[in-house]
């Protein structure tokens, strides 16, 4: 819901592949976070980049922050080891259904407080009768 670029935006403000460097820092950093004994080869790395990048390239670059730091605090499951880049995957789509009914919730909020905004100063059909009595009943009928 903020004003931070996603990684496609990224890409294409500051040259192809850049969204694919900040997150494999992200990623590296994430692996020494957690210990982990069997690093990423070369290629797991940039594959993985990639494949984030062409899968969720509509992410905001605070949306990727907020999934490492529910990954660091393990909210996704633990790494013992080794990062595998299917189980990194997997965690990914974990946050978006957790996001998902985040978002479902803010937006029914707002959508609550719209029509509350809405019907400030209106009144119910009832009420309206009630301080309008002598006005005919001919809406009644339709």
């Amino acid at each position: 819901m903020g004003h931070a670029p996603e990684l496609e935006t990224v890409n294409s403000t500051y040259g192809r592949e850049t969204a694919e460097e900040w997150l494999m820092f992200q990623i590296v950093e994430f692996c020494e976070f957690v210990g982990a004994r069997d690093k990423l080869t070369p290629y797991q790395l940039t594959q993985l980049c990639r494949l984030f990048v062409m899968e969720y390239g509509w992410l905001k670059l605070t949306d990727v922050e907020l999934f490492f730091s529910l990954m660091k605090k393990g909210e996704f499951g633990r790494f013992y080891g080794a990062v595998d880049p299917q189980m990194f995957m997997q965690c990914v789509l974990q946050y978006l259904r957790r996001r998902n009914e985040i978002l479902a919730e803010y937006y029914e909020e707002e959508e609550r407080k719209r029509r509350e905004r809405e019907m400030q100063g209106t009144v119910t059909w009832a009420q309206f009768r009630a301080q309008y009595p002598d006005i005919e009943d001919s809406f009644d009928d339709r």
